[in-house]
């Protein structure tokens, strides 16, 4: 399948860069994954086209910092088939992913304002080892109908707190990562209810930015401690 893939006619097809991002073709196998192309830029992001040996799928996977994640848009089987629906698509695809591009909320997120949500402006950009990395006024798409908000990071040790809205249940919760392992917790979950707040956004805002406030810090000391399980 090596073979085939390193004569597959779609790489020609591809650009060499799209805005910031080049193209590598390394044909790379991780576990039962092979990545067949590659676009990455300085910021640590980039696009990966692959093939999976687990389940003879093409694929296409984001990595933006500590995210990494498949989107499922794409998953396909044949060859032909994956070309025509994500050729087209490609520029767009790495635009998500580009901190050139200002990525718009769904318009299903526009009534609650996160465009006009200013608090967060009051947040350190850096806490002690943490960088933050995602802000409200350019959050990353993500899977299932969710945005990530807020991201604080430590990338040379894998920690990680991220903060998302998702447009299908119109809440917003918290994630963990500590040495690249997924935490749980729950300490940032704010759901929109209409007759709790009594139909104001502010007040939703309000509530999700005290709980930021009150959470943020100590779950980042959290993260760093050795005995924290």
């Amino acid at each position: 399948m090596m073979g085939e893939l390193q004569d597959w006619d779609f790489l020609q097809l591809l650009p060499d860069k799209i805005g910031n991002f080049e193209l590598e073709k390394p044909f790379e196998k991780r576990e039962l994954e092979v990545v067949v192309a590659r676009y990455k830029n300085r910021d640590n992001c980039a696009l990966e086209i692959c093939y999976t040996q687990e389940t003879g799928d093409f694929v296409v996977t984001k990595n933006v910092g500590l995210f990494r994640f498949r989107d499922d848009r794409y998953y396909c089987r044949d060859k032909e088939k994956f070309v025509t629906g994500f050729l087209p698509n490609l520029a767009r695809e790495v635009g998500e992913i580009s901190w050139d591009v200002i990525h718009a909320y769904p318009c299903t997120a526009d009534f609650l304002g996160f465009d006009k949500w200013q608090e967060w402006k009051k947040l350190p950009q850096k806490y002690g080892d943490f960088q933050l990395c995602i802000t409200p006024d350019n959050p990353l798409k993500y899977l299932n109908g969710s945005w990530v908000l807020l991201a604080y990071e430590d990338r040379a040790k894998g920690h990680q707190l991220a903060v998302f809205y998702n447009e299908y249940r119109n809440e917003i919760f918290g994630e963990l990562k500590r040495h690249w392992v997924y935490q749980y917790t729950n300490k940032f979950d704010v759901a929109f209810d209409e007759e709790k707040y009594f139909g104001k956004t502010d007040m939703f805002l309000r509530d999700a930015m005290e709980k930021i406030q009150k959470f943020l810090f100590v779950t980042l000391d959290e993260l760093i401690m050795p005995e924290h399980k």
